[in-house]
């Protein structure tokens, strides 16, 4: 079983366009502002080579393995965000 985490900020619109998209899909998420979760953040900026939000953790409950999908490297539209957890929720 995955975990969807995503990395926002409040004042982000994609973030909260992306939140609606996984509500109107029945997609259980949860979200970690990176303004209270700066260290956190920090790491996984760093990991992703990519400072934009929203940011997607998909998390491995089984392993604990994340995968982590960052906006201008892993998608440019958020449907396409949207498509790839799906696919890996999927799995």
């Amino acid at each position: 079983m995955s975990e969807v985490l995503i990395y926002s900020q409040d004042s982000c619109p994609y973030c909260t366009e992306l939140k609606g998209l996984l509500d109107t899909n029945g997609i259980p998420y949860r979200v970690k502002d990176i303004d209270k979760h700066e260290n956190e953040w920090d790491s996984i900026s760093k990991h992703s080579g990519v400072d934009y939000v929203p940011t997607v953790l998909l998390l491995d409950k089984g392993n604990g393995v994340g995968n982590v999908l960052a906006p201008d490297r892993d998608f440019d539209e958020l449907e396409e965000c949207l498509q790839l957890i799906q696919t890996h929720l999927q799995q």
